[in-house]
């Protein structure tokens, strides 16, 4: 399972804050007239969409409040892709809007996997020494890649398993 990317991470958070859970410029122009923290995360959302960007050029005497915050988050991250993203973002102070917001991405999205794996490794191993339950029965009964769940069980190498297959496992040593 793939991590969840920084664009996807603003369209969920845009649809959430909106009344709406629309991407729509319009709308999302009405709303953030009343509550900056949509405009802010509303405008980082279309400073990396360069099909928004153009709807927003053709339409900005329609969408003032959200052009003239794009003009300035144009100018203030000069230069700014999702490729270059996290290099950028470690060159900002702790207060800028950027930061702050890729921080929220890294720590709700990115962090929270690793945790959860972790959580679910100590709760496994737990359980398989209370039981006696051998390696080479939960990937075989579970059809799981020995490699890898060896790896994450043995050697605590939370990347090699999803965070699916490590539930499935967690579900079949809690059941046995």
């Amino acid at each position: 399972m793939k991590t969840k990317t920084f664009m996807s991470f603003l369209k969920d958070y845009v649809k959430d804050m909106n009344p709406e859970q629309s991407l729509s410029l319009f709308k999302n122009e009405k709303y953030a007239r009343l509550d900056a923290r949509l405009l802010n995360v509303y405008t980082f959302y279309v400073l990396f969409n360069r099909e928004v960007i153009k709807t927003l050029l053709n339409k900005q005497d329609k969408l003032p409040v959200l052009y003239k915050k794009y003009e300035n988050y144009q100018l203030k991250y000069n230069e700014l892709t999702l490729e270059n993203l996290k290099l950028k973002v470690g060159t900002l102070d702790a207060f800028d809007e950027l930061k702050q917001l890729y921080t929220s991405y890294q720590n709700l999205v990115v962090n929270k996997n690793l945790v959860l794996k972790r959580m679910y490794h100590k709760k496994i191993i737990d359980i398989k020494n209370e039981k006696k339950i051998s390696n080479y029965r939960i990937y075989s009964d579970l059809n799981l890649n020995h490699g890898n769940t060896n790896e994450y069980l043995k050697n605590k190498k939370f990347e090699k398993l999803s965070l699916l297959n490590i539930k499935k496992i967690m579900n079949y040593v809690a059941s046995l």
